[in-house]
């Protein structure tokens, strides 16, 4: 009879243990060792769990068939041992005095699940002018870097044509393990003397490899600023800076930086623009005091770079449209964080290849 009840005690304990474990969400498992039984058995845990094992009496102990683990010379005191297992396998484990009555357990071990990330484009649009040769397009990889990844990147006319506005471009962007790096696609532009409408090309990421996924945006629009016109396109190089509440004029007042915003319930609005530096301003949305955005010109016009950087940090997870334009040259960049999505930081090192 005290045996009987000494068991389902056991059994109870055991139980109560589980719950408490798994209401807190703890990482640390518990076996208990009743009469010639390791209760429970059988464990399944993650990569960083560990698993305490507790003697009630009985002259017992527990120690890994591998030798991964073993709490000492049996005995007959009450004892505890804890073990935390960091490689995934499958780990059988015994009482050496009582294995050949069935004493026995094994705790499976998993390994965490990999994060290989997604892919996007860091920008739903972008511009270029028609002489600047080149448009470099950034890709980024949010969400995890495990593994090895790629993505296919093309493009599409839109209304500008393959081989006369641009070169088409299909290539595949690769990633390595552990890295989650800007990378740049480069898309050839054509010039042209015909006086004509500035004109888009469809960009596209297809193909996720390696576990990836598409991220948001997964497809972005760039937009060729025609220069042959006699009257540029709006806004045209030479037209200053203008300041006000809703603009910065960064660097001398080179670059205009502007923001507009749209919450999920549909409010939208200009951001109201604060000059911190020459270089760097803060935008807000709904009130002075509630800082959203934070932006940077910085002048990298020397070797190797030949740039002007764009850097960008946000605070928020509503719809926000950057507009930054280069009044000297009439080149403009725009960045586009998607709704309900926390802003990821924008450093765009070839945002402007208008140097000096």
């Amino acid at each position: 009879m005290h045996r009987f009840s000494s068991c389902w005690l056991g059994l109870l304990l055991v139980f109560c243990l589980i719950v408490s474990a798994g209401s807190a969400r703890a990482a640390n498992f518990n076996v208990v060792l009743s009469p010639n039984i390791f209760v429970p058995s059988v464990l399944n845990i993650q990569v960083g769990d560990s698993v305490t094992w507790t003697n009630q009496g009985g002259f017992h102990n527990v120690e890994a068939v591998s030798g991964l683990f073993n709490n000492g010379p049996p005995s007959s005191d009450p004892w505890t041992f804890t073990f935390t297992f960091t490689e995934a396998g499958s780990v059988p484990y015994i009482c050496i005095v009582h294995v050949g009555l069935g004493m026995t357990g094994v705790v499976n071990v998993s390994g965490a699940p990999a994060q290989p990330g997604s892919i996007r484009f860091a920008s739903g649009a972008s511009s270029v002018n028609e002489a600047a040769g080149t448009a470099a397009i950034q890709l980024q990889r949010t969400g995890g870097s495990d593994g090895a990844v790629s993505v296919m990147f093309s493009t599409a006319n839109g209304t500008a044509t393959a081989g006369e506005d641009y070169t088409a471009t299909t290539t595949v962007v690769n990633w390595g393990d552990g890295d989650s790096s800007p990378k740049n696609v480069t898309v050839t532009i054509l010039e042209d003397t015909a006086d004509e409408p500035n004109e888009t090309v469809a960009l596209a990421l297809t193909n996720p490899g390696g576990g990836a996924t598409l991220g948001s945006p997964a497809n972005a629009t760039l937009t060729i600023v025609d220069n042959d016109d006699s009257t540029p396109p709006p806004p045209p190089p030479g037209q200053d800076c203008v300041k006000d509440a809703e603009t910065l004029c960064l660097l001398d007042d080179r670059f205009e930086v502007k923001a507009a915003f749209e919450t999920k319930q549909g409010a939208s609005g200009q951001a109201q623009a604060v000059e911190l530096t020459p270089d760097t301003g803060y935008f807000w949305f709904f009130t002075a005091e509630n800082v959203e955005l934070v932006v940077k010109v910085r002048n990298a016009c020397v070797d190797p770079f030949n740039r002007f950087w764009f850097f960008a940090g946000g605070l928020t997870n509503v719809e926000v449209d950057i507009t930054v334009r280069d009044t000297e040259t009439g080149v403009i960049r725009n960045y586009l964080n998607p709704q309900s999505t926390p802003f990821l930081p924008i450093t765009d090192t070839n945002a402007f290849d208008t140097c000096p």
